[in-house]
Parts: C-alpha cells; sequence; structure tokens
C-alpha cells in the first residue's frame, strides 16, 4: 500500500531543479534533480476541516511565492488570495467535485519535512507502525514511472485548485493542477 491514501499534499518547494526539464524519457537522474532533499512520504489520518485550515496556512504567504504553495491530488479547492489570511479558501471538495464533510477523516500523504512542522504530528498514523515506515519520495516516484511507463505523464488542466477572483475588477478564474 505505498500510494494509496486519499489525498496527496506536496508544497512547490519541494519540487527543484530550477530549469525546464526536456520533453522525453525521464530519468531517475532528473527526477532526483527535482526532488533533491531526500523527504519521505507520510501517511496519517485528517479531517477534511483540517486539511482546509492547513491549506489556508500554507496559502498566507501566496503573494512571495514561498515554496509553500500545495500541490494537491484527491482534492479540489477554491481560494481568494485577496481575502484576509486564515480564511482564503473558500470551497473544498473532492477531486471529481463532490461535496466535503469538515468531519469526514480522510487518508493523507504528504512529506516528513512538513509534517515535522504540522499541528497533525499526534494524528494516528495511516497502515504505518511509527514514521520510520515513511517510504522515500524518490523511491515512491520511480515506482509510479515504471509502473505507468509511456503513459506516465500526460499533462491536462483538472481543475484542482481554482483562484478567483483574478484580474483588476476582480472579476475571472485561472485554473491550476
Amino acid at each position: 500500500g505505498m500510494h494509496k491514501t486519499d489525498v496527496v499534499l506536496i508544497p512547490g518547494g519541494t519540487i527543484r531543479g530550477d530549469k525546464v526539464f526536456p520533453a522525453g524519457k525521464l530519468s531517475k537522474k532528473s527526477v532526483t534533480e527535482m526532488h533533491p532533499f531526500g523527504n519521505s512520504i507520510v501517511k496519517l489520518w485528517v479531517r477534511a476541516g483540517d486539511i482546509k485550515t492547513y491549506i489556508d496556512e500554507e496559502l498566507e504567504c501566496f503573494e512571495s511565492s514561498c515554496g509553500r504553495f500545495l500541490h494537491v491530488a484527491g482534492l479540489q479547492y477554491t481560494f481568494d488570495p485577496k481575502a484576509s489570511k486564515g480564511h482564503r479558501v473558500t470551497r473544498l471538495r473532492y477531486a471529481n467535485g463532490t461535496a466535503l464533510r469538515e468531519d469526514k477523516e480522510l487518508t493523507v500523504a504528504m512529506i516528513d519535512y512538513f509534517y515535522a512542522k504540522s499541528d497533525w504530528r499526534q494524528n494516528k498514523l495511516f497502515e504505518m507502525g511509527t514514521v520510520n515506515d515513511a517510504v522515500p519520495l524518490i523511491l515512491a516516484l520511480y515506482a509510479y514511472v515504471q509502473k505507468a511507463g509511456s503513459s506516465c505523464i500526460a499533462p491536462a488542466l483538472e481543475g484542482r485548485i481554482v483562484q478567483t477572483p483574478l484580474g483588476p475588477k476582480g472579476g475571472g478564474r485561472r485554473e491550476s493542477n
């Protein structure tokens, strides 16, 4: 069960390399350049309302591009960067758009560095005896790429993250993955 969780939260700052990687074969060297820190994936149980709060906290430095902007899987959320800090997430739903109750417990995968800095350090772990059972991020990525083969990367706009309002008059909408 290395990859079986409801939600994945990965901060943009964990993706490095400071370059555009060319299309084509994805090598272990390229993956390691993108994720050089040796982080591991921790899996735990978290209530949806706490996930919303966490995403809000990580959006506090949205304007300064601090690297804490969360990339998500298993969820979609809408946020207003002009709203006051702590109140920017305006909607949190399952990835398919279905409503999500704030008291719903979900399994979450995140890197150990951000887990250690979070309020979730005391949460019950999912499919792990201790944090020492965490899978290195690089090994998980290698396994995923190998299993997916040539269909591994197929970029598409999925609307998991929606920023609104956008523009000088507050209108518009920008979607991201």
